[in-house]
């Protein structure tokens, strides 16, 4: 908030909505990845690897969402930022960032929270493209089940892809919520920058 009681921030209140629902159906999907279970002695598969299926479904079309709000906003992190990985000039910028928040670490203090941080930019966009690709291939999967394709090819490669990188996507978020509740209580962040759906001023 500003000097008046303003609420403010860099992100459109559509960004905020969608990254929550996003973030609800990755959660939903995790959690229910480490107790469901598939088809078992002919048995039908496990209510929770519907709601794991499901779910996942919900969040393919919130990722894309997300990459058709990214490409309109005019408001709010910049694509060239999220993915600075073909600009000579965005990777120099990033570089210098790592080697910043490298010295604070080093010097066993916390980094001081930027708004612009290069670093932190590109590993949001590191976890869309993550979330999205663990959406992706898990949708290939489902659709190639649900209509009884053998496990075999572009369907097995999904799954394989899916599974492998699902084990990274743990690391992402809890190291992704791990900062934000971290910044929120030892810098001037705030989680209302991404949380709140209140409409800014």
């Amino acid at each position: 908030m500003n000097s008046s009681g303003r609420f403010l921030t860099r992100h459109t209140l559509a960004t905020r909505m969608i990254h929550a629902l996003f973030a609800v159906s990755i959660i939903v999907q995790l959690g229910t990845s480490y107790f469901m279970h598939g088809p078992r002695h002919g048995q039908p598969d496990g209510w929770l690897l519907s709601v794991h299926e499901y779910a996942g479904l919900a969040a393919t079309v919130l990722a894309f969402g997300f990459w058709l709000i990214l490409l309109a906003r005019r408001k709010g992190t910049s694509v060239g930022q999220l993915f600075p990985w073909f600009s000579d000039r965005r990777l120099i910028v990033l570089w210098e960032d790592i080697v910043y928040h490298a010295r604070a670490l080093i010097a066993f203090r916390l980094p001081e929270y930027r708004e612009e941080s290069a670093l932190a930019s590109a590993v949001h966009g590191l976890g869309l493209a993550l979330m999205t690709l663990l959406a992706v291939t898990g949708t290939i999967y489902f659709f190639g089940h649900y209509e009884g394709l053998p496990l075999t090819g572009f369907i097995w490669l999904a799954l394989w892809t899916h599974g492998m990188f699902a084990n990274v996507a743990w690391f992402y978020l809890i190291g992704h919520a791990g900062l934000g509740i971290i910044h929120h209580y030892t810098t001037r962040f705030s989680l209302r920058e991404m949380w709140s759906l209140e409409r800014c001023k």
